[in-house]
């Protein structure tokens, strides 16, 4: 939390305050100004050339961009029509006839694997070659084409060079950033000494941006007009991501009100202190190992001050979202990694394997993914899978960094055998390769298997006999077996991470990875929950991987709660019929340790 001083009070006095509701995405207080990162006029279109196996990404890439125009050009059209803009309706046809025209991407696609330049350069080339076709005709006709291609150039060249995280680099300290809507990498990548909160107009408790937002205890609040935030550009602001609620132009007395807030939950740290040197163990001398769940280098220098035992989920898709020069070459990699591993002086770290896909998307890709529902496609082990090369790449770098330290894998989205055995194989015969190249490496690491597939859960007891441990991802469990999605704004009434059926599917494969003397921990959200830590203590879990920052809150409940008990509430929660019950049950046995937990 950022809580430096702000001169303030000038323009707070000429402006009304204004409070806008919202949906919290992530807690906590910030006080700063409005940013609202824009996008150059110009468009900056670098050159450089490719290898022959970077074509088939640039070719990908093209080919995205020119979706997402379509995508663009057709929902305007939509719009147009239904105004009854028949003209201006025509002119947009002509621009998705172009950009549909085969010549054009025969013309762009042949050019990349010939000349071997990045997609950006080519498109440019071959858009100011038409442009001279049309320039030398007089008919109006051509030169209408004229200004299409201008118009379908920047277009394309938009989607190509898009990159929010170079416009949140601009932004300077105690900035509330103002957008429609961020991603993951995003989220990863600020420097939170500069920018202090998000607003979005779109936005889900379960979504992986909200996800390390929560993490990094950046405040964060969704689903909010942001119209009125484009006339406020660097006046003062209010993020109370608690109530879920932001306040623009605040009045003087609010300010003051909302500073004592945060001085009050920077006191709220110092109480945890003494805790740090103590374990996390029951009344009854029962002791649960916490370990935390981190996605930056940033995160993981923090961890002393948390008293974390280690580190249960490390996101590492997530380490490379700041890196522009080849961002998942070997060696970046193995760099990141190691630094990671020495940062832990000895204690165990569980990288979990790339899991692009989704919301996550590959560093200096700039267009989404085009899959219909993107969390029940090709992510996690699926899109390695279809990228060999890469996985390959990434499982070398692990090898090698693992000879630094206590190093442990986690392949995510398992949902059969198949799976669990073809990562196995691969990581044998990129074994092979090192010992043969004489490059140090670990010659086997333990691999986890994400139980966050329902099918992998009810196949607990057959995947133990291919994997060393079990990590419970409950975020994704949750949508899965509800069958909602947890990046839908709307999902609040239905995304219940205690509900019966989730929780007896949860003790299934607790009581199956033990029968198979198979270790297994909970990584999800729900482990970060004070409120919940006795529950999953009842259901035989003995490792929980938390945020960070809320690790004291779970220990100080779990130094109050007996395991005897949290046994007996866990068996009332898993015969109860709704989730509203589990809760009930939940804040009647633990509601007087919870308050003095927070």
């Amino acid at each position: 939390m950022n809580t430096s001083s702000l001169s303030i009070y000038s323009s707070t006095e000429k402006s009304e305050e204004l409070v806008f509701q919202g949906t919290s995405l992530s807690d906590g207080v910030a006080i700063g100004i409005v940013f609202l990162p824009k996008e150059k006029e110009e468009i900056e279109v670098p050159k450089f050339a490719i290898t022959a196996d970077q074509i088939d990404r640039e070719i990908d890439r093209y080919r995205k961009a020119v979706a997402l125009s379509r995508a663009d050009l057709e929902h305007l059209q939509c719009s147009l029509a239904g105004e009854g803009l028949q003209e201006a309706v025509s002119i947009i046809r002509a621009h998705l006839e172009m950009l549909r025209d085969p010549v054009l991407t025969d013309e762009v696609e042949g050019k990349i694997r010939r000349e071997l330049f990045n997609t950006e350069s080519v498109f440019r080339t071959t858009m100011q070659e038409f442009l001279v076709q049309f320039s030398h005709k007089a008919d109006a006709f051509f030169q209408q084409r004229l200004v299409d291609v201008m118009d379908i150039s920047k277009r394309v060249l938009g989607h190509l060079r898009k990159d929010p995280k170079r416009a949140l680099q601009e932004a300077p300290v105690n900035s509330v950033v103002v957008v429609d809507e961020i991603d993951a990498s995003m989220t990863a990548s600020v420097q939170t000494r500069c920018i202090v909160a998000f607003v979005t107009a779109r936005g889900a408790t379960g979504s992986h941006a909200a996800l390390i937002a929560r993490s990094r205890g950046i405040p964060y609040i969704g689903n909010i007009d942001i119209e009125p935030f484009h006339r406020a550009k660097g006046q003062l602001i209010i993020v109370d991501g608690t109530a879920g609620k932001v306040i623009l132009s605040p009045k003087k007395e609010t300010v003051i009100r909302y500073r004592k807030k945060q001085y009050r939950s920077m006191r709220m740290q110092e109480h945890f202190e003494p805790l740090l040197g103590l374990p996390a163990e029951t009344s009854d001398g029962h002791q649960i190992a916490l370990l935390a769940n981190v996605g930056t280098i940033e995160e993981i220098a923090m961890l002393s001050k948390v008293g974390a035992e280690g580190i249960g989920l490390l996101r590492s898709e997530l380490l490379f979202s700041d890196l522009i020069h080849d961002p998942l070459s070997e060696d970046a990699q193995f760099k990141l990694f190691t630094k990671a591993i020495f940062q832990l002086q000895g204690k165990p770290i569980v990288i979990r394997l790339f899991d692009f896909g989704g919301d996550k998307r590959i560093p200096g890709e700039t267009s989404r993914n085009e899959e219909a529902n993107p969390l029940l496609g090709c992510r996690g082990v699926r899109y390695l899978f279809r990228r060999p090369k890469m996985l390959r790449t990434h499982l070398r770098a692990l090898l090698r960094a693992g000879v630094s330290g206590d190093l442990r894998l986690l392949v995510p989205m398992v949902s059969d055998l198949a799976e669990m055995r073809q990562i196995r194989e691969i990581m044998e015969e990129v074994s092979e390769e090192l010992s043969k190249e004489g490059i140090p490496h670990r010659i086997k690491l333990p691999i986890g298997c994400m139980l966050e597939v329902p099918s992998a859960l009810l196949l607990t007891d057959a995947l133990a006999s291919v994997c060393d441990f079990f990590s419970l991802g409950t975020n994704d469990l949750t949508q899965y077996v509800l069958g909602i999605d947890r990046m839908n704004s709307n999902r609040e009434v239905f995304y219940q991470p205690i509900h019966p059926g989730v929780l007896r599917l949860i003790r299934f494969a607790i009581l199956e990875a033990k029968r198979h003397g198979r270790s297994i921990s909970v990584c999800g959200e729900i482990a970060s929950q004070p409120l919940f830590a006795p529950l999953l203590m009842g259901l035989g879990v003995n490792e929980l991987s938390i945020i960070p920052r809320h690790l004291p809150m779970v220990k100080k409940m779990i130094r109050g709660s007996a395991v005897t008990e949290a046994v007996c509430v866990a068996r009332e929660a898993l015969a109860c019929k709704e989730a509203s019950q589990v809760y009930q049950l939940l804040m009647s046995t633990y509601s007087g340790s919870l308050e003095n937990s927070s």
